[in-house]
């Protein structure tokens, strides 16, 4: 169990970090919704592979705000609703091997 939480929280650091620090040097809360950081209009020009991996128990960014932006993606690599997941979850309730199926089927293409 410990190399799987020891493994959450690499990824955590290695994904989650980076993204966190540029939206705050960008002076952009991370959790708004699409007020400064309007991601349903910024989603229309990302030319990578898109993959979006949502709670359906996520109260700070409801399921259906999700799968309407999964929507407006040119380029899809999948939704993946997770059950009982909430917004901070995802990766415990998903856990790792999951992620790493979905995030390496990213990676790969």
């Amino acid at each position: 169990m410990k190399d799987n939480e020891d493994d959450l929280k690499e990824m955590f650091v290695k994904f989650w970090v980076p993204y966190a620090a540029e939206l705050a040097a960008r002076g952009i809360p991370p959790h708004s919704d699409h007020g400064p950081f309007p991601s349903n209009e910024m989603i229309k020009n990302v030319k990578s592979p898109v993959a979006i991996i949502h709670g359906d128990k996520d109260d700070t960014c409801k399921c259906e705000r999700g799968r309407s932006l999964y929507e407006l993606v040119p380029n899809k690599a999948g939704f993946t609703l997770v059950p009982e997941a909430g917004h901070c979850d995802l990766l415990a309730k998903l856990g790792v091997t999951r992620f790493r199926e979905i995030v390496s089927g990213l990676l790969a293409i």
